[in-house]
Order: C-alpha cells, then structure tokens, then sequence
C-alpha cells in the first residue's frame, strides 16, 4: 500500500497541535509504503505564488492507493482538503479531533458527503453518535495517545506538590490553591495556552510535580461539549511524565478501556472532599504501586506511534478489500 499522510504542519496550526500532529504523523510516514507529505500554503487564493511545491505534492499525491489525514472538527486546512482528492479513486480517511457535540451532525454530514472510507474520532461518545446517525459511514474510535519524545519521568525530585495545566475548573483550583497555601506545599499552574512553546520544558514542570491535576473539558466549557466527557491527552501526559493524576474521571466506560480506575486519585468537582482525598492517598500503601502501574500501561500502550500502526493496519486491510462491514467498525482500537 503507498499511504500518503497529508500534513498541515507548515500552515501555521495552534502551538497545541506540535504535540498532537506530527507525533502521530511521522511515525505513520515511518511504516511502509507511507509518506509524509506537508501542504504548501495558498497565496491570494491561488496556487501561484508556490507553483513548484504543488506540482510535486500532486504529483505525490497522483502515486497513492490511500491518503490519510488530521482535521479539528469537520474538515482539515483548504490546501490538505484540496490536495486530497488530487487523485479520486484512492482510499481517503481522516481522524477528526474535536468531535463536541453540537459538531456531530456536520462533522458526519460532511464526512459523508466525502465518501471517506473510513473516519477515526477521537471521542468515544462521538464515535458511538455518528456511527448510529450514518449507518453507512464506517467510524472508528481512535484513543488519543501521547508524545512519548516530549512526555517521560525524567527522575527529577517531586518538589512541585501540583501542577494545573491550562484550563482549570475555578472551584477546584480554588480549593487546591488554599490547600497547598496553608500548609507551604508548591502549587503551579499555567495559564490557557500554556507558557511554555517548547513542550520539553513543560515535561520538566510536570516530572517535576507529585501530583498532575486533570479534570474533563465539559466541566468548564459545557457549551463546547455538550453532553460528552472525553478522555484527554492530558491525561496520558501526567502520567508518561511519572505524576499521579489528581482530579475528576472523564467518561467512565472511555476511561477504562484505557486504564485502570485507580490511576487517578479522584475527589469531586469543586474539590470539597480535596482533603480527605488526598489523605487517603497519602496512606494508601499501594499508591506508588498504582502509580507506577498506570505510568507502565501509558508508555507501553497509549504512545502515538501505536495509534499510527492501527490506522496503518486499517488503511492496509480497505485496500486490500478486507475492510470491516458498515457498522463494525466502532470498535476499541486501543
């Protein structure tokens, strides 16, 4: 199979997405028969100004039997849109990351009015909604993984107590920051949009920290999300980076095919029960056992590359003819 990954790496994306992107992308271009090819940009509207670079992108693109590609909610950057239908009978999919509720209807409206072969999405909820709203769109839940080159327990002394990164939920903040005051323990915290634009000095923070504090988005933004409570990168990132989670479990059933329940030490939503939480953390004699445990089954099991061999295996198999039936396909690829 020639599988080529459209990339929209040089069209200036979200500093969010240097963890998320090219993670999954090169080790996908890494597999064989795959390659990497970035977008170049539109000028003015029209492909004039960077002539060259098109003509060898479609040229590319004119070889492939599949192509393959990452878009926010319901359709990627117009210059990877465009070049992905450079040639029509090849096998397109796409993984779709910011699957909210109120987007469901068009991310699906839109995936079928491309004739995708198949759709990864990386919300489970989401995954489970389109596939019941298009019986004949073929849609698999892809778990996010994590950027095991940026995120790792770096053996530094814990002597963060906690760290919060972006976006909290203000009556727990509030709680842990009164916590942490009262008794001259360490509490950090960035700001939305993060202060550190290379990710390895977040890494530092976070292997750093004792405690990694996550809560789910719908939390804080329940106009954004609706109904659903996804299982975050960040998540994985505490955890790769060696931290124990501290906070509130996203959905459960998503969260437990992933990990084990125990790898958060959980306390409610506006950190009522922080104290006594953390106490029973405290004395727990398997704690460092539980900690080290989720931390193994992150690295072993939720790195990007292993997202990349199954959207490999899957884009092999609907070449090859071998594509599960419609409806088959929201399946646990974890």
């Amino acid at each position: 199979m020639r599988l080529v990954v459209l990339s929209g790496r040089q069209l200036g994306l979200h500093v969010n997405w240097t963890t998320l992107g090219p993670p999954l992308e090169d080790p996908l271009g890494q597999l064989p028969g795959a390659t990497v090819l970035a977008a170049p940009e539109l000028r003015r509207g029209t492909l004039r100004a960077d002539r060259p670079a098109w003509l060898s992108a479609i040229r590319t693109m004119r070889r492939a039997d599949a192509v393959f590609w990452m878009q926010m909610s319901a359709r990627p950057p117009a210059p990877v849109w465009a070049l992905a239908y450079a040639k029509p009978t090849a096998t397109r999919a796409a993984a779709t990351v910011d699957a909210w509720e109120p987007a469901v209807d068009k991310i699906a409206a839109v995936a079928a009015a491309q004739r995708l072969s198949l759709l990864f999405v990386f919300f489970r909820e989401a995954a489970l909604d389109i596939a019941r709203r298009r019986p004949g769109l073929r849609v698999e839940w892809l778990p996010f993984g994590y950027d095991a080159g940026v995120f790792r327990d770096l053996g530094l002394e814990r002597d963060i107590f906690a760290y919060w990164m972006g976006r909290r939920y203000e009556p727990l903040h509030t709680r842990l920051e009164a916590y942490c005051a009262e008794r001259g323990l360490t509490y950090r915290y960035t700001k939305r949009g993060g202060e550190f634009p290379d990710p390895h000095d977040l890494n530092r923070v976070i292997a750093r920290s004792r405690y990694f504090v996550v809560t789910p988005p719908d939390l804080d933004n329940p106009a954004r999300t609706g109904r659903y409570s996804p299982m975050m990168m960040r998540y994985l990132e505490g955890l790769a980076s060696g931290a124990r989670l501290l906070g509130v479990l996203p959905n459960r059933d998503e969260f437990e095919r992933m990990l084990p329940l125990d790898a958060v030490v959980r306390c409610a939503p506006d950190g009522s029960d922080l104290e006594a939480a953390l106490d029973r953390d405290f004395t727990d004699p398997l704690a460092e056992r539980k900690r080290l445990a989720a931390h193994r089954r992150t690295v072993e099991e939720h790195g990007w590359e292993r997202r990349a061999e199954t959207i490999h295996a899957r884009l092999a198999d609907l070449v090859a003819g071998k594509g599960a039936g419609v409806g088959d396909a929201v399946r646990a690829a974890a």
